[in-house]
């Protein structure tokens, strides 16, 4: 047997589902790159040296010892870098001007920081979603069809390791099965993804499956379509011209477009094709609790540190004043 040119492509992709918003207390980090941080934590350190170094050898006060004076820059530096007063009165101008420089270095911080916090709660942050065929392996999500049909055509001799591994995880169910996976689990359900941009095989899914499911960006495998003739048949090469002036002119776009116009509801079609990319609203956006839940937590943690620390104090302060027998 020969075969023809070929007439058309067929690609297997999934739905997957959607990406959600990532929670976590590393929001108040992200503002800054690491390398950042540590020149942030550089400039605390010098700045505590400096309100050290100054304290001491001030010659307007008493002298002051290496723990007082250390307690004082490391409080003061605290306290400038959260744009708060200190309670010292100095007379030392040495002492005022270093006061004043770190004072505006951390109000330069501080604004910068508060800018980049102010853009990362606008813009959400969305986990990874497996919507690859190489992050669909690495997830090792199950996928689901109607039949093993969707993967008998792979030759497993000369498939890679990641559509081996895809298929170690594909699963088969029935139709009414795949309805409700789509409504609730965590799996990813065979499509067709036709040669211009269609998606068939989609009339499974619910319309309310789709709000938490996404199309995959690439394809798991593909497959040309070709026609076997009988060896050494004489109209071989006129058939492949013919082929070919059928793709030149457009007519299998033609009919595709007409076919799916026909029997594809359209809105769907351009539902799922819109879910392949991730679409942020650009514009004012209502912020939710997922934009702060990260910092609700740190300060939760913040005040039940802070509630063992009042405990122990009571506890310490009644101990001091027990009477020793």
């Amino acid at each position: 047997m020969d075969m023809t040119h070929f007439i058309g492509r067929s690609g297997v992709t999934c739905l997957v589902p959607a990406p959600h918003h990532l929670i976590s207390w590393t929001m108040l980090l992200r503002p800054f790159q690491p390398m950042l941080w540590l020149c942030v934590m550089v400039c605390l350190l010098l700045e505590i040296l400096g309100l050290c170094l100054t304290r001491r050898f001030e010659h307007w006060t008493r002298a002051q010892t290496w723990v007082e004076s250390l307690r004082f820059g490391f409080g003061s530096a605290l306290k400038l870098f959260v744009n708060q007063s200190t309670s010292y009165i100095t007379s030392s101008n040495s002492l005022r001007t270093v006061l004043l420089a770190s004072y505006l270095i951390d109000i330069i911080l501080t604004t910068v920081y508060s800018g980049g916090l102010a853009a990362i709660l606008t813009l959400p942050t969305m986990e990874e979603a497996p919507d690859s065929r190489q992050r669909l392996y690495d997830h090792k999500l199950i996928w689901t069809g109607t039949s093993q049909a969707w993967i008998a055509t792979i030759d497993k001799r000369s498939a890679d390791p990641v559509l081996l591994g895809l298929m170690e995880h594909y699963r088969v169910s029935d139709a009414a099965q795949i309805s409700d996976y789509a409504r609730s689990e965590q799996m990813g359900f065979v499509v067709e993804r036709l040669m211009y941009g269609h998606v068939g095989n989609t009339e499974l899914i619910a319309n309310e499956s789709l709000e938490r499911l996404k199309l995959m960006v690439d394809d798991i495998y593909f497959a040309l379509t070709a026609a076997f003739v009988p060896r050494l048949w004489p109209h071989l090469e006129a058939y492949n011209n013919f082929i070919m002036a059928w793709i030149s002119s457009g007519l299998d776009k033609f009919w595709e477009w007409k076919i799916a116009a026909q029997y594809m509801n359209a809105h769907r079609q351009n539902r799922i094709l819109a879910s392949q990319r991730l679409n942020l609203e650009i514009g004012p956006v209502k912020l939710g609790i997922d934009n702060i839940i990260g910092l609700i937590m740190l300060w939760c943690f913040g005040l039940i540190c802070s509630l063992l620390t009042f405990v122990g104090e009571l506890w310490h302060h009644k101990q001091v004043k027990m009477p020793v027998p």
